[in-house]
């Protein structure tokens, strides 16, 4: 993952990791030193929630203090790779938060 630095997408249940002994936080450490910085948080409905920095992890707490609730079950999180350079990414994420808020505002 280091050296090819490929977009990653995966599913973020914290239950899982618990029950496997692991801290479910630990995984935005370990992608932050094989150089990934940020993802994109999907709700389990597929609409995104936010982009964060793996560096915040005030965010990241918070967010996952909301799985459980009814406001989520897990997040999908999309990392991007080398091939999605920040300013691409940026892009992707206004796009897709306005693709959810079409959805939402459907009658």
């Amino acid at each position: 993952m280091q050296e090819n630095k490929a977009t990653l997408f995966f599913e973020f249940f914290p239950e899982l990791w618990e029950k496997n002994g692991e801290q479910p936080l630990a995984i935005f450490s370990f992608l932050l030193e094989l150089g990934y910085r940020h993802g994109l948080f999907y709700n389990n409905f597929g609409l995104p929630v936010e982009a964060v920095r793996f560096e915040d992890c005030g965010k990241l707490e918070e967010l996952a203090g909301r799985i459980g609730t009814n406001q989520v079950r897990y997040y999908d999180i999309m990392v991007p790779g080398r091939s999605l350079p920040a300013e691409a990414f940026s892009a992707f994420c206004r796009s897709e938060a306005e693709a959810a808020r079409k959805i939402l505002t459907r009658q």
